[in-house]
């Protein structure tokens, strides 16, 4: 596979096309519009699924060799604010906004090489297998398409999330599970000036609960953290509520469980020893996902980096993606790295070369190195 056969010209304008493109979350239609009116005139069959707030794209390009099995190829729309007014510059080697948005490359860098490598295939006319792309909305805001996804429009066992930061050529092989959760103080309002011992102070309660149950890192496979606090009024009043928003994460379900009932007990002694009370929401975000680094789709993006003279790096993730959803509903997933820096800020970024070489990554791993995943099925 001749990586250099790239339009990167091509590439470039594609992706700032889609950054240029306002996408907040569940309000993603004219990226849709977008790549729907691509991958139509490459002749792609496109499905547009609206589920409650938002929709998914599906499209598939059947196959033309029979030594290929199915793949899946997946991204998402929607990207994080400020991203009402977007302006695009570059000077060729980088691109990036002009400060006062963020750039969107996450995901729009995957975006813009899923459409290339197609690009690639078609016109060039590379044995494949029937490819389906996944373009879902409201990843930002909790993976939510993804846990909408209609998986009936999908038959391929195995799919390339492409939404990792780190160099091209890094494969996400493990992501831990999440659970959010909510802890709401009741304390009792009283007169601070006047009577103050009649009241039950919620922040100090807090406080005594966050003492308890220490955030960071809690062992080698799991984190939790404490996003936000919110709760009190004038500084004469003893306060009477306060909520607490966080988080734990971990690779290892047992260790969840321990540490939810961990909080849980902290929750209950904080409230014991003041006389509050304290309840608990617990919501489950993800499962995690792990494949081993012997895996047939491990071995084929490592024989693909092989191909495009690419370092290989297969790593754990802290972070969650739609390779977690999609892993827990029954697809085999790695997310790959795809080019973007300083992610979620004005400040980011995306290197020209970097959307190169990832273009022709998948493009290898389409056109060449799937054919691993059918030989790993044959008995």
């Amino acid at each position: 596979m001749d990586k250099l056969a790239i339009n990167r010209d091509r590439l470039v304008r594609t992706f700032i096309d889609l950054a240029s493109l306002p996408s907040p979350s569940f309000s993603e239609d004219r990226v849709f519009d977008y790549i729907s009116e691509n991958l139509r005139q490459l002749g792609l069959s496109v499905t547009l699924q609206e589920y409650g707030r938002g929709k998914n794209l599906v499209a598939i390009l059947p196959g033309n060799d029979p030594a290929f099995p199915a793949i899946a190829l997946s991204a998402h729309a929607d990207t994080v604010g400020p991203c009402d007014d977007i302006t695009i510059e570059s000077d060729g080697d980088t691109i990036h906004t002009d400060g006062s948005s963020v750039l969107g490359g996450d995901d729009k860098t995957a975006i813009a090489e899923i459409i290339e490598a197609l690009c690639i295939l078609i016109e060039e006319d590379l044995p494949h297998g029937q490819i389906e792309v996944i373009i879902t909305s409201g990843e930002e805001v909790g993976l939510v398409g993804a846990k909408h996804l209609d998986m009936s429009l999908l038959s391929a066992k195995h799919c390339l999330v492409l939404d990792a930061g780190g160099e091209i050529g890094t494969a996400v092989i493990g992501a831990p599970h999440q659970i959010s959760c909510t802890l709401t103080i009741h304390g009792k309002k009283a007169h601070a000036g006047i009577e103050p011992e009649k009241g039950i102070n919620a922040i100090v309660v807090a406080a005594d609960l966050i003492r308890r149950f220490p955030v960071g890192r809690l062992d080698a496979h799991s984190v939790a953290n404490y996003g936000s606090i919110t709760g009190g009024g004038a500084s004469n009043i003893v306060p009477d509520l306060v909520t607490i928003s966080g988080e734990i994460r971990s690779h290892d379900a047992a260790l969840l469980d321990a540490h939810i009932k961990g909080l849980e007990q902290a929750a209950a002694d904080a409230g014991s020893a003041s006389g509050a009370t304290i309840d608990i929401l617990v919501t489950p975000e993800y499962a995690a996902f792990a494949v081993a680094e012997t895996d047939p789709l491990v071995t084929m993006v490592r024989e693909a980096c092989t191909t495009c003279g690419l370092p290989f790096a297969a790593v754990v993730g802290g972070g969650g993606s739609d390779a977690n959803i999609l892993a827990s509903r029954g697809l085999s997933c790695v997310n790959l790295a795809c080019g973007m820096r300083m992610v979620h800020t004005n400040e980011e970024y995306v290197v020209v070369e970097d959307l190169v070489k990832a273009a022709g990554l998948v493009t290898a791993i389409l056109a060449d190195k799937v054919k691993i995943l059918g030989n790993s099925l044959r008995p």
